[in-house]
């Protein structure tokens, strides 16, 4: 008798077993649907410029302006690179330097702006190796 009881409590166990797996691949199939369904949602380019207009309106600015880039840059170097444009540089860059000639060389610094640049410099370069004497100092004495 108690044998009976035995393999009537497995069996029901079994069949528990099975009902709440079928029941977890339901569950799961549902999920794995929803993921699917999202997914081909997220790259529905039309679907995308729909819900976000001012995104797809940014993408395609920075796009089309990438690309706009992309075409003029070979065309402006060239120009820019041609011997009539050098010539006509060079014409423009001596016309500018005859009539402004104050406006092509800095003038000369003062005596006493140098020495003042003189003196930062000093000042600047002794404190830097006291920091670093400091410091390295203070490491090799930790390290005995």
């Amino acid at each position: 008798m108690a044998r009976a009881d035995k393999g009537n409590t497995s069996s029901s166990h079994r069949k528990a077993l099975e009902g709440e797996i079928a029941g977890l691949r339901a569950e799961l199939g549902v999920v794995v649907h929803e993921i699917e369904r999202r997914a081909r949602q997220a790259v529905n380019v039309r679907r995308q410029a729909r819900l976000h207009p001012l995104l797809a309106f940014t993408a395609l600015f920075v796009l089309a302006g990438a690309l706009a880039i992309a075409v003029a840059y070979p065309i402006q170097r060239r120009r820019k690179h041609a011997h009539s444009s050098r010539i006509r540089n060079l014409r423009l860059a001596l016309a500018h330097l005859a009539a402004h000639p104050e406006h092509v060389m800095r003038p000369k610094p003062s005596a006493i702006r140098k020495k003042l640049v003189g003196a930062g410099t000093s000042i600047g370069t002794f404190g830097a190796k006291r920091l670093l004497g400091n410091w390295i100092g203070a490491g090799t004495r930790a390290s005995r």
